[in-house]
């Protein structure tokens, strides 16, 4: 199970930070300045969630934390709930 949420803290890093990454080069001028700042506010939070998940892999493979507790995070960060 630790496995599954280090992969998945993974991807979701890259998510963020390809969407971080498209904000900045692709996005600027298609978005007003309050739109830009939502996206930017959005890609952050998103990513400061790969990295929360990560900490519940790496809690998951030292044998420490809620397998439930620890599924419903992973399914509502990676947004299948």
């Amino acid at each position: 199970m630790a496995k599954l949420f280090l992969i998945l803290a993974g991807l979701n890093g890259l998510i963020a930070v390809a969407a971080s990454a498209a904000g900045a080069h692709a996005l600027t001028a298609r978005l007003d300045d309050q739109m830009m700042a939502w996206f930017t506010q959005a890609a952050q939070f998103h990513l400061w969630h790969a990295l929360a998940l990560l900490g519940v892999g790496a809690l998951a493979a030292a044998g420490h934390g809620s397998t439930w507790a620890s599924c419903c995070f992973a399914a509502r960060s990676t947004g299948w709930a």
